[in-house]
């Protein structure tokens, strides 16, 4: 009976773990203990059978948590922050008394500008991506980051008496048209913002007010003032004239 015993005892320890055969390494995911190889899946230098609970992996973990919170993994939403308006009330107003005394001019607008301060203005609230590439096209031609800027807030409603006075004060090309460029509006006038703009033809006007210039870039649309720009690149156009009409097929 008693050797028996003695059998299942070395059975049972011979089972345990794989011994470390002499001059042999435990490779990983085992570990070396000194005189035996355990299992260490989380590499911390603990055998995972002597830890309290069994390791889970962190992919594994992650997974668990995003099914058991799925909202996780939708967008955060944001408030978009209130845009406050202007202190003064009578900013169009007052933008209208300021826009009265422009008058056409003859002169090449590009070399104008080229030579002082300019700002490059459109409406990003009611524009397309066509608007956008237009001006930044645009701004890139003029080639003199020093001095030519662009502006997407056309609108008089962003704008403080101060800040109109400031534009004023430089050289301004307004981009669109009277429906989405409140300078332009204010400018060209009518009944209708669009007055006069028929699709696929753009309109060049060159203005003078005090010692800046306004050029205006006009297009039924902002898929028209694109084209109208890229011409302009492109060497296409004859803008030395006050008014001139392009057309953009």
């Amino acid at each position: 009976m008693r050797w028996l015993l003695v059998l299942l005892a070395i059975m049972i320890l011979g089972c345990s773990s794989p011994q470390v055969p002499e001059g042999r390494v435990c490779e990983a995911p085992l570990m070396d203990t000194g005189d035996r190889c355990c299992m260490d899946q989380n590499s911390n230098n603990i055998c995972d059978m002597d830890e309290e609970e069994p390791v889970v992996p962190v992919e594994q973990q992650v997974v668990e948590v995003v099914e058991e919170n799925p909202q996780l993994v939708d967008p955060v939403e944001v408030e978009p922050e209130e845009v406050k308006p202007p202190v003064a009330s009578d900013t169009k107003e007052y933008a209208e008394e300021k826009l009265s005394d422009i008058t056409d001019t003859v002169g090449d607008f590009v070399e104008v500008v080229r030579s002082e301060e300019t700002v490059i203005m459109f409406d990003s609230s009611r524009s397309t991506g066509a608007m956008v590439t237009a001006a930044l096209n645009l701004k890139l031609f003029l080639n003199d980051p020093d001095r030519i800027t662009y502006a997407d807030n056309a609108n008089f409603d962003m704008l403080s008496k101060g800040e109109i006075d400031s534009l004023l004060k430089k050289n301004l090309i307004l981009l669109g048209n009277g429906c989405t460029n409140d300078f332009i509006l204010q400018i060209e006038g009518g009944s209708e913002c669009d007055a006069g703009l028929v699709k696929g033809t753009g309109v060049i006007r060159t203005l003078e007010k005090d010692t800046s210039s306004v050029t205006l870039i006009l297009g039924k649309d902002d898929e028209d003032v694109y084209f109208l720009v890229k011409k302009i690149i492109a060497g296409e156009v004859d803008y030395t004239s006050s008014m001139i009409e392009v057309d953009l097929s």
